[in-house]
C-alpha cells in the first residue's frame, strides 16, 4: 500500500507502508504452523484421554504431597548407579542383585554413545 502526502511546495512524495507482503507471508506461515501444532496436539490428546488400555495396569504410582504413592502406600525411589559398560556382562546379574540387597529399587545408568554409534 502506498501513502502519498503533499508538501508545502505542493510536491508529492511516496512513503512505503511498513508492512510488506513478505511480512504478511511470514505471519500467515506462523499461523499455519501454530494451527498444525494445535491440531496435532488435539489428535494426540483425545485418544489418550478417552481410550483405556485393555491390558492389566501396573500398580498405580502418582505424586502426592511431595512424595510418590504406590498401591496407596508411600513409596520412596532409591536409585543406584550401574555403568554396564564398565562391568563384564557375566557379572551384571551379581551386581544388580547386590544393589537390590542394599535396598535400591531403581537403577540409573549412562549410555556411552561412543560405544554404540557406528564410526562415521
Amino acid at each position: 500500500m502506498k501513502i502519498t502526502k503533499s508538501d508545502e511546495s505542493s510536491n508529492t512524495s511516496t512513503v512505503q507502508d511498513p508492512i510488506t507482503s513478505q511480512d504478511e507471508e511470514q505471519v500467515s506461515c506462523v499461523r499455519i504452523v501454530l494451527l498444525v501444532f494445535v491440531v496435532t496436539f488435539i489428535v494426540w490428546l483425545i485418544p489418550t484421554l478417552l481410550i483405556t488400555p485393555s491390558y492389566p495396569r501396573s500398580p498405580l504410582t502418582y505424586i502426592k504431597n511431595q512424595g510418590f504413592v504406590l498401591d496407596q502406600k508411600p513409596f520412596t525411589i532409591r536409585a543406584g548407579t550401574f555403568d554396564y559398560f564398565r562391568v563384564h556382562p557375566s557379572h551384571w546379574r551379581e551386581r544388580l542383585l547386590r544393589l537390590r540387597s542394599l535396598g535400591f529399587n531403581a537403577i540409573e545408568t549412562a549410555v556411552p554413545w561412543n560405544l554404540h554409534e557406528p564410526i562415521p
